[in-house]
């Protein structure tokens, strides 16, 4: 019987993968985590940037040189590199990993050997925390090419409108329950903000806001709104804001509600000023 011709290349050998060229003087790595910038086709180190698609850590160049010499790309895009994803990576130090309770949080690259939970601006989780081990080292489940490429899709942040509240309904000076919202899925809030619309009549008024899941006041949610804030146009589009720190993970089904404190300044009355309210969230696995 004669020998086999040839044999499985890379690309087929490790499932699932993606094979792409290198990014002119992009210095690739034995499993870096790499992404391909959608704008060129070309792959490079993971990053922050935007237009960047994950792909998974290197395996190697097409040639067999598995090293910085053999995987730095050119001008002319001959080398190529092949990934591997959708395995799962044992015992890795993830930044804000801390407890057992992280399973099932993103984790992002913010370059080919740097992870963390934090989302960055520009970014697409390489999979989830599929175990705590101790400290920050965690099993990492990576996903595959195609959980890649749909989790592009997925909106991982988003800012939610939670209504208008206007200088009239802050006239008083007696705690108030002005709203409530119902999260359609699990979230972490992340900062609570105001948006003023704006009336030169506004001559009083100072108020502190709050969020409230359930019966719990979320911790840093505490957001001061004054007449200042809504009297001129120069207010407009100029956002007070107050970041969620703590008891801020709400899950399906809970309400949001919006809180007047007592004991504060009334706003002028018969004026057209408000503010409209909105939340910053993070989504969260689970229901």
């Amino acid at each position: 019987m004669a020998d086999s011709a040839s044999n499985l290349s890379y690309e087929k050998e490790y499932f699932p993968s993606i094979a792409a060229p290198v990014k002119s003087a992009e210095v690739m790595v034995m499993d870096g985590f790499c992404s391909i910038a959608l704008g060129t086709g070309l792959i490079e180190n993971a990053g922050t940037a935007v237009d960047m698609l994950p792909v998974g850590m290197c395996v190697g160049d097409f040639a067999g040189k598995n090293s910085p010499a053999g995987m730095t790309g050119n001008a002319t895009g001959t080398v190529k590199v092949t990934t591997k994803s959708g395995e799962k990576l044992i015992n890795k130090s993830v930044t804000g990993v801390a407890a057992i309770t992280d399973f099932g949080k993103n984790v992002y690259a913010t370059d080919n050997q740097t992870l963390t939970l934090t989302k960055p601006t520009a970014g697409i989780p390489i999979g989830f925390v599929a175990k705590w081990n101790a400290t920050t080292y965690c099993d990492i489940q990576t996903f595959t090419p195609a959980e890649l490429l749909m989790w592009s899709f997925l909106p991982q942040k988003e800012t939610i409108y939670l209504g208008y509240v206007s200088s009239q309904a802050m006239g008083g000076t007696a705690a108030i329950d002005l709203f409530s919202y119902t999260a359609n899925r699990r979230m972490q809030i992340d900062t609570f903000k105001a948006y003023p619309m704006f009336d030169d009549a506004a001559v009083a008024g100072d108020q502190d806001l709050n969020l409230e899941i359930g019966a719990v006041d979320v911790t840093g949610s505490d957001l001061t709104l004054a007449y200042t804030d809504c009297d001129a146009a120069g207010d407009m589009g100029t956002a007070s804001s107050a970041a969620c720190t703590a008891l801020n993970i709400v899950s399906q089904g809970e309400v949001i509600t919006v809180e007047m404190a007592a004991s504060g300044t009334g706003f002028t009355n018969d004026i057209r000023a408000g503010f409209n309210l909105y939340i910053d969230v993070t989504y969260l696995p689970g229901s």
